[in-house]
């Protein structure tokens, strides 16, 4: 029994070294390929999907198309699925608050255990909590999440952005190197990563709360878009560390004094043409 107990325990070492090896490079399709063989020894028929994945003959994609439908999850509402050597690599749909135990079995499904990138719509009535989503992403981060896309709107009408949304907790959920989100108000928090190098906040956001970007909090950040904030923010960019290393830079259309000198100090800088009807938030 003790002999059985040690090869058991070798098992789950062997499986948690190659799960540890694709969370750090969930690109290299070399990697899934060994996890495929420990998977088949142990008839997990995820094993063969990775290998029907990484085939190249119309039979091979078949087989894998075939499999992803048998072991992957649905879809979300209106939603797709992106997936490479046997896991989902891609997620995107439309969610309320409604649905937070359903995106919670989305996020803990084995399909999506190495994904790279989430996309949601985040939709509902004008008044509704909008944080869940945020907690739940933070309760369920994986290693392997880089690219993360929130739009929340409210149903109807021109479906306006909606929602008040504290980000705060993301950034030390998971290794992000593009986060975009559309709210109504946006908190970006310490905006505290390392890793980040796009980052764009279709929303209003305090320029104060901006504060750490400035102090490079973000020190691989490359590309910044702001869809709305203070004019003065533009001059508080100007001569800072993060204006010296910006290859993209995307600001509100404000007054020719502050247009101008940002625009002569940071090269990469676009102003977005002035739309202040566009969060008009009229009945529901």
């Amino acid at each position: 029994m003790a002999r059985l107990i040690y090869s058991r325990a070798m098992d789950d070492e062997q499986r948690l070294a190659l799960e540890a090896a694709i969370e750090v490079d969930p690109e290299q399709a070399s990697t899934y390929l060994v996890l495929a063989d420990w998977l088949q020894e142990h008839d997990d028929p995820r094993g063969e999907l990775i290998i029907a994945a990484n085939g190249t003959d119309e039979e091979s994609k078949g087989r894998a198309t075939m499999l992803q439908r048998q072991l992957g999850p649905p879809p979300l509402r209106h939603g797709q699925q992106s997936w490479f050597s046997g896991f989902v690599r891609g997620l995107t749909g439309i969610v309320d608050e409604d649905d937070a135990q359903l995106v919670e079995s989305y996020l803990e499904h084995p399909s999506l255990r190495f994904a790279t990138s989430l996309s949601f719509d985040l939709a509902g009535s004008l008044h509704d909590d909008r944080q869940w989503l945020i907690e739940l992403l933070v309760r369920h981060a994986r290693p392997t999440w880089r690219v993360l896309k929130i739009r929340s709107y409210r149903r109807g009408g021109n479906d306006p952005a909606c929602g008040d949304l504290d980000l705060a907790p993301l950034w030390s959920a998971a290794p992000w190197t593009h986060v975009h989100v559309i709210g109504r108000f946006l908190s970006p928090g310490g905006l505290a990563s390392s890793t980040l190098a796009r980052l764009e906040l279709d929303g209003y956001v305090d320029r104060n709360d901006l504060a750490p970007l400035l102090a490079m909090s973000a020190p691989n950040l490359v590309e910044l878009a702001l869809h709305d904030i203070d004019p003065v923010f533009g001059s508080q960019l100007v001569g800072s560390p993060l204006a010296a290393r910006l290859t993209a830079l995307t600001l509100p259309f404000t007054a020719a004094r502050y247009t101008t000198v940002v625009a002569a100090a940071i090269p990469t800088v676009k102003f977005l043409p002035a739309d202040e009807d566009r969060y008009e938030q009229i009945g529901e």
